[in-house]
């Protein structure tokens, strides 16, 4: 008999922590309830059928078997309440719960149906859901009125990273039970994943965002470096039709002139030659301008450093170049080495045309596989606020298409300092200390 008691007691067996005794005890009270209502069917009908027919006491007694149809869902549900107390109502709720994932996963809704289904499944005061948002604010939804700190705080865990927590108020019936916090275990379990799908429906969101930010941006950084190019062109020509065409076509009038002097005899047409020549050399000059302008020789025949020395030549203000001297000779890729000296040449015109300064300096290093080019003038500055014009748009354009960057410090009476970056990488070609034929008749050319 002890034995009998302690398999009865001691081990649970009317608990419902393992599933199998959980089935037993709930099919045996189904059974019972419906073996109840049968018989009470029966005895109603074999009532009748003392003081009426039999065909009467049939119909009283299938009329009572349906109405205790109607009823047993509510007796099977208060047999349930009293003997297993309200357990499995927390376990249907967490059944509907997963339910509602299946259906809507990662939906809006999640945090207000976690709330609501803990509270009804636990018979709780309240319920309280909160999710860790990082740099936002906290998403928290109560179902219930809180009063009072929490009974029992699970938090929702998915592989390791607390995603957020569930608060409980107190049981209208007493306190939270082991088995209650074991519930609400198997609650944070099945929302982890819906918690999970929300924080990456927000990150696909955000990062959905940033994509067509990007797209929309490139498609305007395209836009604005064909303009670019139209405009360079457009320049090119008016500096060819104002200057050079103007130039030749006078130099053709001069010719003419000193045609007819010769045909005559006239001993002017000697200084009218040399005046022609003297005229000539300068428009060589102006077309060397114009060439060296848009590619510089030494550019391709030597490198970034001598160009930018040359330049410095070449420029209306003092400009001092600072590098390292082991850069000397080293070889870039070619597109690398134009976009920087692009950026070079119009952060120059810029502190000709604008700054009023008095002295440049120019530095050139490379580090961490980057070539660093820093423009920097004792010019008035400007307001790096107002609406920058096409030509640092053009700059960080242009940039953009080997991955550089630019950053402008500036003020106003405080100079301008442009620093550029500009990844090297496989584009890095190694020093030239062995040159060829051609590059010698190129340097010589250069020189010349």
């Amino acid at each position: 008999m002890g034995s009998i008691l302690v398999a009865l007691f001691y081990t649970g067996v009317f608990g419902i922590d393992e599933p199998a005794r959980r089935a037993f005890v709930h099919r045996a009270l189904r059974v019972s309830i419906a073996v109840v209502l049968a018989l009470l069917a029966i005895l109603v009908g074999a009532l009748t059928s003392l003081a009426a027919p039999a065909a009467v006491a049939v119909a009283v007694a299938v009329a009572a078997g349906a109405a205790g149809q109607i009823v047993r869902r509510r007796l099977e549900h208060a047999a349930d309440r009293w003997v297993l107390g309200a357990r499995l109502a927390g376990y249907a709720n967490l059944s509907r719960f997963g339910e509602s994932l299946i259906q809507a996963p990662g939906s809006d809704g999640l945090l207000s149906d976690l709330a609501g289904e803990v509270r009804r499944g636990l018979d709780l005061a309240w319920a309280r859901v909160s999710l860790d948002a990082a740099g936002g604010p906290l998403p928290v939804v109560t179902d219930g009125t809180p009063a009072g700190e929490p009974a029992a705080t699970v938090p929702i865990e998915y592989r390791g990273t607390i995603l957020g927590r569930i608060e409980c108020g107190p049981r209208s019936d007493g306190p939270l039970l082991a088995e209650d916090r074991r519930l609400l275990a198997y609650f944070a379990a099945q929302a982890a994943v819906g918690v999970h799908n929300l924080h990456l429906a927000a990150e696909l969101s955000r990062r959905i965002e940033e994509v067509r930010d990007q797209a929309a941006e490139l498609a305007a950084s395209r836009d604005r470096v064909v303009a670019g190019q139209d405009a360079e062109r457009r320049r090119i020509q008016r500096i060819l039709h104002d200057g050079v065409q103007q130039e030749i076509v006078a130099l053709s009038a001069r010719a003419g002139l000193v045609r007819q002097q010769l045909l005559r005899g006239d001993l002017a047409a000697a200084d009218g030659l040399a005046d022609m020549q003297r005229d000539l050399a300068t428009t060589l000059q102006d077309v060397r301008e114009i060439a060296y302008a848009i590619h510089p020789p030494v550019l391709s025949d030597r490198g970034l450093l001598e160009a930018i020395e040359a330049q410095s030549s070449r420029l209306a203000v003092p400009m001092a170049v600072r590098a390292d001297p082991r850069l000397r000779g080293v070889r870039f890729g070619e597109q690398i080495e134009v976009t920087a000296w692009y950026v070079l040449a119009e952060a120059l015109s810029n502190v000709v045309k604008h700054a009023g300064a008095s002295e440049v300096e120019v530095s050139l290093s490379q580090q961490d596989g980057r070539i660093g080019l820093v423009i920097r003038d004792d010019g008035c500055g400007f307001d790096l606020d107002r609406p920058r014009g096409l030509g640092l748009t053009g700059l960080s354009d242009r940039l953009d298409t080997v991955g550089g960057s630019l950053t402008i410090n500036t003020g106003a009476g405080l100079g301008t300092s442009v620093c550029v970056h500009i990844p090297v990488g496989r584009n890095h070609v190694g020093r030239d200390q062995e040159s060829g034929p051609e590059q010698v008749a190129g340097r010589e050319r250069a020189d010349a």
